[in-house]
């Protein structure tokens, strides 16, 4: 037995050297037609050939067949970053608030005068429809129209001139809507805009205006309080419609 030890060991290493091994030292897989290949080559192989139609198996002789419902698709993501970069291109709900239903909210701030332009519309500032300055609510919602003063309530459907910035768009001539905020710093311009400081801007049918930066000036329009929601989220709360960029 003592004899035959050194060769058993000597048929292992050789059976180990042919079979298994690389000069390496790499551990290669032995297919059934002989050829062999590497952990990294069969991963590569097996991607190569996911483009191939896979092999289906064979459907039952008896037995009725099972045909699963297919589950709608998640909308991809890109569509909401699509829909804040491109101002909206899709229509999004509007969601009407209840009509002669009004919640007792005491606002925190008196009823502002508004001074009237020259062609009537009705001077108007951001800090007019502030929010968080007027009922203290920083996220509204499609209910927060029912808590909002009557003399902000007015507003809705009058038309409006206020001073603010444009927002950066995807394009710099040729703009029919974009979004209007109330400055080009902290609050409006490298991070989301809170909803009250913030107006969705569509000018008129057939109008457009090029990209106006850093610098403030006025847009002229009819103001509408309108809560729209987009993929299950409130986008914009305010609304300028029919609106005119004031020239200089």
């Amino acid at each position: 037995m003592q004899l035959r030890l050194p060769s058993v060991a000597l048929t292992l290493s050789l059976l180990l050297a042919g079979c298994g091994g690389t000069e390496r030292g790499e551990f290669r897989t032995v297919k059934a037609d002989g050829a062999s290949e590497t952990p990294a080559e069969a991963i590569e192989a097996e991607t190569r050939d996911t483009s191939a139609t896979p092999a289906t198996d064979p459907l039952p002789e008896e037995g009725p067949a099972v045909v699963e419902a297919e589950s709608p698709a998640d909308p991809p993501l890109t569509e909401v970053v699509t829909l804040v970069a491109a101002e909206v291109e899709a229509p999004a709900d509007s969601v009407e608030p209840e009509e002669g239903v009004r919640r007792s909210v005491e606002p925190l701030v008196p009823e502002p005068e508004f001074r009237r332009e020259r062609d009537g519309a009705l001077r108007v500032s951001f800090d007019d429809i502030d929010l968080k300055r007027i009922i203290d609510v920083e996220r509204p919602t499609v209910d927060t129209p029912r808590d909002l003063p009557e003399w902000l309530s007015a507003l809705d459907g009058q038309r409006i001139r206020i001073a603010g910035f444009m927002k950066p768009n995807e394009r710099v001539t040729d703009i029919p809507h974009f979004i209007f905020v109330r400055d080009n710093g902290v609050c409006c311009f490298g991070q989301q805009a809170k909803l009250y400081d913030m107006i969705h801007v569509r000018l008129r049918e057939g109008t457009t205006t090029d990209f106006i930066q850093g610098r403030p000036f006025d847009v002229e329009g009819v103001f509408r309080i309108k809560p729209t929601v987009f993929l299950d989220e409130l986008v914009f709360f305010y609304h300028l419609e029919n609106a005119a960029v004031v020239p200089d």
